[in-house]
């Protein structure tokens, strides 16, 4: 799945417009966790470790968490409108 597929059914699942699923992946990736909360995720679902040295949250993580979790939210989500 793709990251475009991937931010769309986050948004969708969770009654938000893509733009905010968008700026909500990008803060997490600069390690800023505060809008990806109203999503749902948060960091520790997403950094592995010592959580006294969290790593940076990569892309492919962050995506792959994402992924599991709001699969399908796009076909979801028009099957209720």
């Amino acid at each position: 799945m793709d990251k475009y597929s991937i931010l769309r059914d986050m948004a969708f699942a969770m009654g938000r417009d893509y733009k905010q699923a968008e700026e909500a992946f990008n803060d997490a990736l600069n390690n800023e966790w505060e809008r990806i909360k109203c999503f749902g995720i948060k960091k520790e679902m997403i950094l592995t470790g010592n959580p006294e040295f969290y790593e940076i949250a990569t892309e492919e993580k962050l995506l792959y968490e994402l992924s599991k979790r709001f699969s399908g939210g796009y076909k979801k989500s028009k099957k209720r409108s």
